[in-house]
């Protein structure tokens, strides 16, 4: 059982697609449409390492907020600015993006579970996890861009921008059936050709990998199995997995609730290293009474705790984390999966703050 938690590069394939409509129908090897066909390649996603992070600049007026913040809503931090620029927020409802003049304005008027902004074409986004489509909204409505087979269901996880900065859509898409059949990959959707690739599994009975909202080409995943968890990192220019935790004997019985195990909440790279969002237990108290930022080491598999904030148990989780730049943003939500006021740390300086307003917050382009 070990190697099943392994993340598995495998035979990489691209699939045609009429207007991207079907284009996560077909499993690999397999035309499910009179009008997809597949053929083999070897190509993986290439990615610019320009082009691959949310604009960082200044230009936008970072301090300004269409709406105050509630002094009634529980904060992780004290209040702070709006940074980085460019943010997108939602909610059950609705999704907005905050613009030059830091102001927002609404991009979806739909309920949004998840969502990535495609630079200069729209956004995509899903209604509910593992969905069997992933929308696109480029102002004139909805569209599906990707619809899967009744048997399967996707998760979106980002866009990355390739070498010649053409957008590609990142999401698992899991195929349930016999326990024997079920399986996760990871694809990456050309938004220009149409084609799919897949770029490595995820996931099998009972197993599964979970990443923070995907914007550059160095990932790390979060993984389970049986109970066992651990982290893999993954390289999406070629597909391979360039590190996991079940390979070091230290970390390979790692398991659920394990406290000198990397069991984070939420993971990210940040600078080459990799960063969670986990426990901290107070040893004089015998129990957990913060949530910490660890740097792991992935050649002593040991983590360092850099920051940590008070943790009441149900009043607040890391929703999601991501980076930009020299700041890592944490999406929080409440013990009832709501959004509350995301978390920014600055890596530079080690300040932390929570934004002005609540929401679910991801990434996003300045244009």
């Amino acid at each position: 059982m070990k190697h099943a938690r392994h993340l598995v590069p495998i035979v990489v394939l691209a699939v045609a697609c009429g207007s991207g409509g079907d284009a996560a129908q077909s499993s690999p090897g397999t035309s499910t449409t009179s009008t997809t066909t597949d053929t083999s390649t070897t190509s993986a996603v290439t990615n610019s390492s320009t082009a691959t992070s949310p604009s960082t600049s200044d230009s936008a007026s970072a301090t300004t907020s269409s709406t105050p913040p509630d002094p009634g809503v529980h904060r992780v931090a004290p209040a702070g600015p709006w940074a980085p620029p460019g943010l997108i927020l939602f909610d059950a409802g609705s999704a907005r993006k905050q613009g030059h003049t830091g102001e927002f304005s609404p991009v979806v008027n739909e309920p949004v579970h998840e969502i990535a902004e495609v630079p200069l074409e729209g956004f995509v986004f899903q209604s509910e996890p593992r969905s069997q489509r992933i929308w696109l909204e480029a102002g004139d409505g909805p569209t599906e861009l990707l619809v899967a087979a009744p048997n399967q269901g996707l998760t979106l996880e980002g866009v990355v921008l390739d070498d010649a900065e053409v957008p590609h859509v990142l999401y698992q898409r899991h195929t349930s059936g016999d326990v024997e059949q079920t399986v996760s990959v990871l694809r990456s959707y050309n938004t220009e050709t149409g084609e799919v690739t897949d770029v490595a599994g995820t996931g099998g009975w009972e197993s599964g990998t979970s990443f923070g909202h995907i914007t550059g080409n160095d990932i790390v995943g979060r993984w389970s199995s049986e109970g066992f968890v651990g982290l893999t990192r993954l390289d999406l220019e070629t597909g391979e997995e360039t590190y996991n935790t079940v390979d070091d004997p230290r970390l390979d019985t790692c398991f659920d609730g394990d406290r000198d195990c990397p069991d984070y909440r939420a993971a990210t790279v940040w600078d080459g290293v990799v960063l969670g969002i986990g426990t901290v237990w107070n040893d004089q108290a015998g129990y957990v009474d913060a949530l910490g930022l660890y740097q792991f080491d992935e050649f002593s598999g040991t983590h360092t705790l850099l920051l940590s904030w008070p943790w009441d148990n149900g009043v607040w989780y890391p929703e999601d984390m991501w980076v930009a730049g020299d700041l890592v943003v944490v999406s929080i939500e409440d013990g009832d999966f709501a959004p509350l006021p995301g978390l920014v740390i600055d890596m530079s300086t080690g300040d932390s703050w929570t934004l002005p307003s609540t929401g679910f917050v991801r990434p996003g382009w300045l244009s």
